[in-house]
């Protein structure tokens, strides 16, 4: 299944929800914003929204610093 990450193509080996995604696909997910077709999608809720074939997937990662 194809979805896009961040405007690049992004193949997926089985259905998996957004929380699966973040914990296998990504480093960490201290202070990440995932959002999915242009909506944020609260930690609370990653559970429950299953990627489908052409989701576009953006992730946002805010770091602190000066």
């Amino acid at each position: 299944m194809t979805i896009s990450v961040n405007d690049e193509p992004f193949e997926l080996e089985r259905e998996m929800s957004v929380e699966e995604f973040v914990a296998e696909e990504l480093e960490s997910d201290d202070g990440l914003v995932v959002l999915v077709n242009d909506a944020v999608v609260p930690k609370e809720k990653r559970n429950a929204l299953i990627l489908k074939e052409g989701d576009c997937v953006e992730v946002v990662r805010f770091v602190s610093g000066g």
